[in-house]
């Protein structure tokens, strides 16, 4: 068994992404890293310093979430480190595990009913998908998804039938470095028409997992 690489209990998926970090010990900034692997447990970091860091040190990391105002903070262990000319490589086991899009309250005002009620955090996207209703059996048709939390889907569809509320959509996602389209499945719960497309919100039948949650807010 390699002794400097971590063990791996959870799917491990590829990702670029910058970030920043600093140590428990750190009496001054953060520097600059880059997350190259990530998984519920752990992250692939590049470390852009030429300054040593131990096995064993508490590592916090500042991540920077697409559409969000606010830096996403992670802390973990350093599990092991390799000094290269210019940087480090390493890996850290995280605390906790890394909870993409956190379950806390975002409702919005309940008199509005072009919305979905919301009761998880969204967050801003653009992923391409394709989706068929499942009442009507139609064929698949393209759709864009704007935004998404753990329990419903912004999606604007790309056509200039009317699609009923209350409708069951079923969704096939592309996500960008994912070899595979991600499947879900909702209920309509609001839609209205922009031009010659429509926006809608749906429901998810089951909640996204913290697996999928990770992949579709690091996407491309």
């Amino acid at each position: 068994m390699n002794d400097t690489r971590e063990r791996r209990e959870y799917p491990r998926y590829n990702k670029q992404f910058r970030a920043h970090y600093i140590t428990a010990e750190c009496t001054r900034g953060g520097d600059e890293c880059t997350i190259i692997n990530a998984s519920l447990k752990g992250l692939g970091v590049v470390f852009h310093s030429t300054e040593p860091l131990q096995v064993g040190t508490t590592i916090i990391l500042e991540i920077c979430v697409p559409g969000q105002p606010e830096l996403y903070s992670v802390k973990g262990t350093l599990k092991w480190v390799r000094k290269r000319t210019h940087d480090s490589i390493g890996g850290i086991e995280l605390a906790e595990l890394f909870d993409a899009l956190p379950n806390e309250d975002d409702t919005v005002d309940g008199g509005n009913q072009t919305e979905e009620s919301r009761i998880h955090i969204r967050f801003s996207t653009n992923l391409n998908g394709r989706y068929c209703i499942k009442e009507l059996g139609t064929s698949w048709e393209q759709c864009t998804i704007f935004d998404v939390s753990r329990k419903g889907m912004g999606i604007t569809f790309h056509t200039t039938e009317t699609i009923q509320v209350g409708s069951t959509i079923n969704l096939e996602i592309r996500v960008p470095s994912e070899r595979e389209p991600m499947s879900v499945k909702g209920t309509l719960k609001w839609i209205k028409q922009e031009n010659n497309e429509y926006s809608g919100g749906i429901e998810l039948i089951e909640v996204l997992d913290e697996i999928t949650s990770l992949i579709i807010m690091l996407q491309g």
